[in-house]
């Protein structure tokens, strides 16, 4: 067994194998890994007599050798520190198998699993969407750089790319078994989405008014004074939420109709006093008409309707788990509300310093671009930083979508509700790993390991004489001076009641969760990995606007009330006629004709709360890696 030591520059990986190296002399030797972590490598060297800013840009290479066979690459990485003693014989080196693109490649996987249906940018804030770890919510993964060729990858929570099975080749005495802490019971998600629901339309009521007069044109025998309070264009009504967006009442000689008159230019013939001021130079009582004005009317009102709403959905996703002897976790709840105010948009930002790969795709300035080339981006958007984008269009108008009285019932809200049960699968998923076994074997028996591999453990002791496990850490230790060559493992396993293999972690991606049979919605829908649920669609709100854009004039205009209209005008005056009044423009301005216009409320009511009630079909368990009932 010997163990070789030597550095590279960070551009010699290719000539690993085939260098002759200056090799150092090595004391001891600790290489370790842990879950979604950089592996390291501790080793005690002959002092070189240089320091850390000498050795910066060097990458170290370390090759195990087995009687007889050839090198093994150990690990290779990056060198982070040197504690040193300039007198003393040797040196602690601490090197991590970081690549040297760690970030690039790091934001090339994210923005590749952000392409994937397990990722629902509503979930993110914007500050946060180039995070990796957000990436991660919904996956029973972890991040895993591989030591020797630094790369990073997703590895399972149970299972590794690469299995070992360990049987008589480990110390016996080593082996410890334990129960953590015990599986969650289920998960409880209590989803929000708040938004400003806005709309802003026209209606032409012009239609409404024009029914409501005798004839239907809009007449009277008071036309000066109803042409002066008709409604003026950009006229405000109060604080309604409407404004006159068009208005026109222009007189105008109706069509003659002969015998049916249907269109009469005067009032009805009344008796005049001779002392009425309407009657001059008369000194006996005198048969009178009155003038009837004919108008063509247009009104057309402008709206807008603003109501905050808040829709909340909640679902459980139950666990099933294997009897453990003890009680389960309690329920774990989670509270999400979804991003941004207006959460319809799922756009991207470009953001400087961030390392984009081809074909992921940002917004700025109201425009969409695809990246055509891998680079990180500059400081700015508008110099040589464009010649890396190709624009793809213009952002989508979200102006309808903004309109909607409910969220979680559109297409676009089950897909947010299946995310969430993702999310709530990858919380019992974690929590299903109850059980940790420790043991350690021989160096050269267990020198391959890492957190990528999943272990079946063979053993008497064990339930049933085996059990399986994903390595969440291991640590190989070389110490000549202590006689000391050994690996150290730790392995989490689940208690669920799967099967004891890797399931297809393939996910279809669904684009919009609506399946139609026949001509209405599904009833039943599944998240990306299989979780059934009910469709929401028929648990919509019920108060405040539900479909403003759909809504007419018949819709907005509740009531219209005409005072004073030509009928009631004639009645008047054949009623008050000489010798019971002796004045009768006064009399007819008494019934002057008005019109009232009722229209709906459109004011905004605090903030409008709605809950839905999921039922979710599905429950979820992790493989059965150690049978304990």
């Amino acid at each position: 067994m010997a163990f070789y030591f030597y550095f590279l520059n960070h551009n010699e990986k290719e000539s690993i194998h085939q260098k002759e190296p200056d090799l150092l002399n090595i004391f001891n030797i600790e290489i370790a890994g842990k879950e979604g972590q950089l592996p390291y490598l501790r080793l005690r060297v002959q002092n070189m007599g240089v320091g850390l800013n000498t050795l910066a840009k060097k990458r170290g290479c370390l090759f195990y050798e087995r009687a007889e066979q050839e090198r093994e690459l150990l690990f290779y990485g990056r060198l982070v520190s040197v504690a040193e003693n300039p007198e003393g014989e040797t040196v602690e080196l601490l090197l991590v198998a970081e690549s040297p693109t760690h970030d690039q490649d790091l934001q090339a996987l994210t923005q590749t699993l952000q392409q994937s249906p397990l990722w629902d940018p509503l979930f993110v804030s914007k500050e946060h969407l180039n995070d990796p770890s957000e990436v991660l919510e919904t996956r029973a993964e972890h991040f895993y750089w591989c030591r020797t060729t630094n790369k990073v990858s997703l590895s399972s929570l149970f299972w590794g790319r690469q299995s070992l099975k360990v049987g008589s080749d480990f110390y016996k005495d080593s082996l410890d078994i334990k129960l953590c802490a015990a599986p969650l019971e289920g998960v409880r998600v209590i989803l929000k989405a708040s938004w400003l629901q806005k709309y802003q339309g026209v209606s032409d009521v012009t239609s409404l008014l024009r029914a409501r007069f005798p004839g239907g044109l809009v007449n009277s025998l008071t036309g000066e004074d109803l042409a002066a309070k008709w409604w003026r264009t950009g006229e405000h009504l109060g604080r309604s939420g409407y404004w006159v967006d068009h208005s026109e009442l222009k007189e105008i000689t109706p069509p003659r109709t002969g015998v049916l008159n249907l269109y009469p230019a005067y009032s009805v013939k009344v008796w005049a006093s001779p002392h009425d001021p309407y009657t001059k130079n008369v000194k006996a009582p005198k048969e009178v008409r009155f003038k009837r004005k004919w108008f063509h009317a247009k009104l057309i009102l402008g709206w807008k309707y603003r109501q905050k709403r808040s829709e909340y959905v909640e679902l459980f996703l139950p666990h099933h788990v294997q009897e453990l002897g003890v009680p389960l976790s309690a329920v774990r709840t989670l509270r999400i509300p979804l991003q941004g105010a207006n959460f319809m948009d799922e756009s991207t930002p470009w953001r400087s310093g961030i390392y984009y790969t081809a074909g992921f795709h940002v917004v700025y300035g109201e425009k969409i671009y695809r990246c055509v080339e891998g680079h990180r981006a500059a400081l700015s958007f508008d110099g040589y930083e464009k010649d890396f984008w190709e624009e793809v269009g213009a952002l989508p108008d979200l102006e309808p979508f903004r309109a909607r009285a409910s969220f979680f019932t559109t297409a676009r809200g089950h897909q947010a509700i299946a995310h969430a049960l993702e999310i709530a699968k990858a919380h019992l998923a974690a929590s299903a790993r109850a059980v940790e076994i420790k043991f350690s074997a021989p160096f050269d028996a267990l020198s391959g390991i890492t957190c990528d591999h999943d272990v079946t453990l063979i053993d008497p002791r064990l339930p049933e004489g085996q059990a399986q496990g994903k390595v969440v850490s291991y640590r190989l230790v070389a110490d000549g001076g202590k006689g000391i060559f050994r690996a150290d493992v730790v392995l989490a396993c689940a208690v669920g009641k799967g099967p004891q293999m890797p399931m297809n972690q393939d996910v279809e991606e669904v684009k919009n969760p609506m399946i139609y049979k026949g001509e209405s919605p599904s009833k039943e829908l599944k998240s990306p990995s299989g979780l059934a649920f009910k469709a929401v669609y028929d648990q919509g709100p019920t108060r405040g606007l539900l479909n403003p854009q759909g809504m007419s004039a018949i819709d907005l205009v509740e009531e219209i009330h005409i005072a004073g209209d030509p009928d009631t005008q004639n009645l008047h005056l054949l009623e008050h006629q000489y010798p019971k009044r002796h004045h009768l423009l006064s009399c007819l301005r008494e019934k002057k004709t008005e019109i009232f216009m009722r229209l709906k409320d459109l004011r905004t009511k605090g903030s409008l709360k709605h809950r839905i009630h999921l039922n979710v079909l599905s429950t979820w368990t992790a493989p059965a890696q150690v049978h304990l009932g």
